[in-house]
């Protein structure tokens, strides 16, 4: 009988959402679900952020978003996400980064989270926003 080689990845990724209403004309830290205080979700195993999708309720007039992770409550220094800058050159009403992004690893038991920092003034100020961080979790095989 022939035996298979496994050739793929047997991770399977896991989303993770967080939220604003009505972005502000200030830096910020985005929400766990819809909780008021919840700014970071813990890590069960250890991992790296591997994508992000971003999504605005409608289009910036003036003002530059750029996103970043955080890890047990600051900034990450690995950078910001390349394609994760919102500004009304590039930004309809979503945006995507599909590239990987190894820089950005936890351990278990760290927690994650998105903050961002702006530029400009950002107008209006009445738009909702939603970051999806993309991981994959090193200790489990599916």
């Amino acid at each position: 009988m022939a035996s298979q080689t496994p050739i793929g990845s047997t991770k399977n990724m896991i989303s993770l959402n967080y939220g604003t209403v009505s972005v502000g004309d200030a830096n910020g830290t985005m929400r766990v679900g819809n909780f008021a205080n919840i700014f970071e979700r813990r890590m069960p195993s250890p991992g790296a952020v591997v994508g992000i999708t971003s999504q605005l309720s409608g289009t910036l007039t003036t003002g530059t978003l750029t996103f970043y992770l955080t890890k047990n409550g600051s900034p990450t220094t690995g950078g910001t996400f390349g394609q994760g800058t919102v500004n009304i050159s590039t930004f309809g009403t979503y945006e995507r980064d599909p590239a990987y992004l190894p820089q950005f690893t936890f351990a278990a038991g760290d927690t994650i989270g998105v903050g961002f920092s702006k530029a400009g003034t950002i107008a209006p100020t009445t738009r909702d926003m939603e970051v999806t961080l993309l991981v994959l979790l090193d200790q489990y095989d599916y």
